[in-house]
């Protein structure tokens, strides 16, 4: 006999209850899926395999400037989770890290919207994670903040349900979370801000209770074999505030970049606003608190949100209550409201963070690296801020950097030193090369015409251009000398911003050099398609198609729109003899183009053709 069926009526609920856990959790995974194109990832990574090779020197050791300056690798336990996953499975498994922790982190956000509000309406809870996920998306990235953005759910969570216990369970929270990260003062910050709130509410008993678990957490936090968190955080603020760094992340939000941000915090305030006139402090303290962080500094957009998420689920669950009628349409309007702001948000960010996997080689100086490493190119080394944690983790042991993320780790003169130099003029970058004795660079590509060009400082002073790529370009100064190999030579024609006219005249008149410089440059390591169009055109007026199409090729890979490219490589097949190809290109460029001047190009190339071939139709 079957067992009897569950009411039909459960069937429909259940369903849509799992189908709304199943979708929130795909939305998270799918949003917080990015390549590791973050500076601070790399030198996480080197710390990471410092310690799994059994070296627990609390040094800066990377940088030749200050290889005994005191660090504090208060982040330990992060920097071996990651390097044992890159160890196991490689840097592109390192996408999987913010995931995880998304994940985890609104899951525990979502449990406190249920535990504050009684029970989940699924489609309003799934429209605020969406929302602040959306919000905190730039900062899902492999960096040990993340610790501290689970870590603050999960204190919220525990003060919240207040189970037999939790002031142990908040010291163990605390006890881990310093040693992933130094965010652990956040932890602190959020029980003595209850604490207080709940004093001037006069809930006497229950002020103490977080006071006490305040305390326990605070004690717990201490106990870092490596440092404390809080004066990690200290010395980190000195220079930062000093101003010595123009850190973009530490800046406040621009409000048109952060638009899902400013609509949850703006339903904040009218949400907890009600509150106070009724003394209660609780939420609207945290909030207050942590959304003022935020406002200082953009990198601290995700923790008003892990806080604030629960309150406002509470006050719309509290509105179906008191009014039955009118509740539905409101809590649906702000449902809609959110996820049409989250979308909007979603498509500014969407060029430059799209979902992604693996890790971003276009963001760092792989080739830079690799072709140090073949020429066994030894010396002091320039390099810049962002490139420094990357080159610390491919370059260590043997070859110090300059400077890297870790802001502490420096002495606060060489901090200032190296970014007059990066914001400066060429004898800016003399200043720093005379104080440290500089003697090679790799120096960073900049993409941004705003942005100061390091390369055009250093071709001023008379270094030597002997590598470059899309991302960065290796020189070597007036006194280099190799160490063992033979010296490469430099580029003489060839370098970042060459004039076309300069590089074509010298394709003409001298194509062996020409050439010979060409084969020394890995198209597909060039970001630009106008580089690629430019070299491989100067390959293809030397008289070397074949090496014209690798550099179309690799133009068309970085722009299959570009146009120009297109037609250009159509020129070099038919120098080749691919006729059918060059014409397959001349065709494609008429279809995507049609009436334009490189559709009339395009035309005027595939009537050439048909009058080599003796009139033949298209």
């Amino acid at each position: 006999m079957a067992p009897d069926a569950p009411p039909a009526s459960r069937h429909p609920r259940a369903a849509w209850a799992s189908l709304t856990v199943a979708a929130a959790a795909t939305a998270v995974a799918w949003l917080t899926c990015t390549t590791v194109n973050d500076p601070d990832t790399w030198w996480l990574l080197a710390d990471g395999r410092r310690l799994l090779g059994g070296d627990l020197a609390n040094t800066n050791a990377y940088s030749h400037v200050a290889p005994d300056h005191p660090w504090q690798k208060t982040q330990w336990l992060f920097s071996l989770l990651l390097a044992g996953l890159q160890r196991l499975v490689g840097p592109d498994a390192l996408s999987a890290v913010p995931v995880v922790f998304a994940l985890a982190t609104f899951a525990v956000v979502a449990s406190s919207m249920g535990r504050q509000a009684g029970r989940l309406a699924p489609g309003l809870a799934v429209a605020l994670l969406v929302a602040g996920v959306v919000a905190s998306r730039f900062t899902f990235v492999p960096r040990a903040h993340l610790a501290t953005l689970l870590g603050l759910a999960l204190l919220h969570r525990l003060w919240l349900g207040r189970p037999r216990g939790w002031r142990l369970t908040a010291a163990l929270v605390g006890l881990v979370w310093a040693n992933l990260h130094s965010g652990v003062v956040f932890g602190t910050l959020f029980l003595a801000v209850l604490a207080a709130a709940l004093a001037a509410e006069g809930r006497r008993d229950r002020a103490v209770e977080t006071a006490v678990a305040a305390v326990a957490f605070f004690v717990a936090s201490l106990a870092n074999p490596f440092g404390v968190a809080y004066l990690h955080v200290w010395d980190a603020l000195k220079i930062v505030g000093s101003g010595t760094l123009g850190l973009g992340e530490m800046q406040p939000p621009v409000w048109s970049q952060h638009l899902a941000f400013l609509a949850l915090a703006t339903i904040g305030v009218a949400a907890l606003a009600p509150d106070l006139p009724q003394r209660r402090l609780t939420d609207a303290a945290a909030f207050a608190v942590f959304t003022a962080a935020a406002l200082l500094s953009k990198r601290l957009i995700p923790l008003p949100m892990v806080l604030l998420l629960p309150a406002l689920y509470e006050r719309a669950q509290a509105l179906s209550v008191g009014w039955p009628r009118g509740s539905r349409a409101v809590t649906g309007a702000l449902a809609l409201a959110l996820v049409g702001t989250a979308a909007v948000d979603l498509h500014r960010w969407w060029p430059t963070l799209p979902p992604a996997w693996g890790y971003d080689r276009a963001q760092v100086p792989e080739g830079a690296a690799a072709f140090v490493e073949e020429h066994d190119l030894q010396g002091v080394l320039y390099n810049d801020y962002d490139q420094g944690g990357y080159l610390a983790w491919r370059l260590y042991p043997g070859r110090r950097i300059l400077i890297d993320g870790r802001v502490p780790a420096y002495p606060e003169e060489a901090a200032r030193l190296y970014w007059a130099t990066a914001t400066g003029t060429a004898q800016d970058l003399r200043r720093l090369i005379d104080r440290y004795g500089l003697t090679y660079a790799i120096a960073q590509r900049r993409q941004n015409a705003s942005e100061v060009d390091v390369t055009a400082h250093f071709r001023e002073l008379g270094w030597r251009l002997v590598y470059f790529d899309g991302i960065s370009a290796v020189y070597l100064g007036p006194g280099f000398r190799a160490a063992g190999t033979e010296e490469p030579p430099a580029l003489e024609v060839l370098r970042p911003g060459v004039a076309p006219e300069e590089l074509f005249g010298a394709a003409r008149t001298d194509p062996d050099g020409v050439l010979g410089e060409l084969r020394r440059l890995v198209p597909a390591r060039l970001l630009d398609p106008v580089e690629h169009h430019l070299f491989g055109t100067a390959a293809y007026f030397a008289g070397d198609p074949a090496q014209a199409d690798e550099f179309y090729r690799a133009g068309l890979a970085a722009d299959p729109g570009n146009l120009g490219v297109l037609l250009a490589r159509g020129g070099a097949l038919e120098a080749l003899g691919r006729t059918e190809e060059a014409r397959g290109a001349y065709r494609e460029v008429e279809r995507r183009a049609p009436g334009g001047h490189h559709a009339r190009l395009a035309a005027e190339a595939l009537a050439a053709l048909d009058a080599s071939r003796g009139g033949n139709p298209r």
